[in-house]
């Protein structure tokens, strides 16, 4: 490996330590859903906002069922990664949609799955780029 990879490799070893994780070993997601109907447009504000800690990703299922009616649901993710798969089913039932799971603190808000999904982008490309 040359020396220009190897401090690379270094650097993303180092801003990796600052990405946040859940204070009790978890991640801390948007909850909405399942208990409660996530409202439409959602308010990510923490006052206002239902949260749960999740073992292995926050997960946000948007989509429509069987009928057109839309749903929304804000959860723990049952996988660890940060991806996207559209056309998706939601769970066992019929609705279809963007399936999304993140690794990062409240990442299922409206806007947070970006910076997570940009976050794993760039650790992929500099993976490329290094091997």
């Amino acid at each position: 490996m040359s020396s220009n990879k190897f401090y690379i490799l270094i650097l993303c070893v180092f801003l990796a330590s600052f990405i946040p994780t859940g204070e009790t070993g978890g991640i801390k997601c948007h909850y909405c859903g399942r208990s409660n109907i996530c409202k439409l447009p959602y308010d990510s504000d923490p006052e206002e906002a239902d949260f749960i800690t999740c073992e292995k990703s926050c997960m946000k299922f948007d989509g429509y069922n069987a009928d057109g009616g839309r749903v929304v649901v804000r959860d723990c993710g049952i996988y660890e990664a940060s991806e996207c798969q559209a056309d998706a089913q939601y769970a066992t039932t019929e609705a279809t949609g963007t399936l999304c799971h993140c690794l990062l603190d409240q990442c299922n808000s409206v806007n947070g799955l970006i910076p997570s999904l940009l976050t794993s982008f760039f650790m992929a490309l500099v993976g490329r780029i290094i091997y």
